[in-house]
């Protein structure tokens, strides 16, 4: 009875722990998801194509480089304050949910982003930050912008989420903001991009 009992709890833990990894490695999946959907809206935001190629385009290179930091990031204390600047549509409870997940430092991961997964990039070309790289600098490719997203966390039902993105187009351009998305007939949207991270 003692043996058939433990065999029992055994089995248990064996599916518990299976349907944890699961639930990690969908989620990792989903945030895959997350990126290919809203890369090109991101960068196009805040590129002007037309200024580019008047000022800054080199003759050496025809593509749009992104830099990509492939690590998600953690969120700091200045995401804390941002709350209260929340627009009422966002003052839901899905919306508080994520929001705690986001400035829960345990819940923060800096995982790798693997980046020949990210696919669904346009007219640009993704390439990796190496540590040493003068991405302002480098005269062999045409750079448009560097970024780094936080680790998206997602409500119950993994139809909306809630990320940071920092965005760096040299100098003292650029800006760190939070992304609200939801997820319509199969592929994510921004709702909201306005909510800007003060310093």
């Amino acid at each position: 009875m003692k043996n058939c009992i433990l065999i029992l709890i055994s089995i248990l833990f064996v599916n518990c722990s299976s349907t944890d990894k699961k639930k990690e490695v969908n989620e990792y999946d989903l945030r895959i998801e997350l990126i290919n959907d809203l890369f090109v809206e991101i960068v196009n935001t805040n590129f002007n194509k037309v200024s580019y190629d008047k000022y800054r385009k080199r003759q050496d290179s025809s593509d749009y480089v992104v830099i990509f930091i492939d690590k998600f990031s953690r969120v700091d204390k200045n995401y804390v304050q941002t709350e209260k600047y929340f627009p009422d549509s966002l003052n839901s409870n899905d919306y508080n949910v994520i929001f705690k997940k986001m400035i829960d430092s345990t819940l923060n991961d800096t995982s790798t982003i693997d980046l020949n997964r990210i696919t669904e990039t346009g007219e640009f070309k993704i390439r990796k930050y190496e540590k040493g790289l003068n991405f302002l600098r480098d005269t062999t490719m045409n750079f448009v912008t560097a970024l780094m997203f936080s680790t998206p966390h997602f409500n119950d039902k993994f139809d909306k989420a809630m990320f940071g993105l920092s965005y760096f187009c040299g100098g003292t351009c650029g800006y760190e903001s939070i992304i609200v998305c939801k997820k319509d007939k199969d592929k994510w949207l921004i709702t909201n991009n306005d909510i800007n991270i003060e310093y």
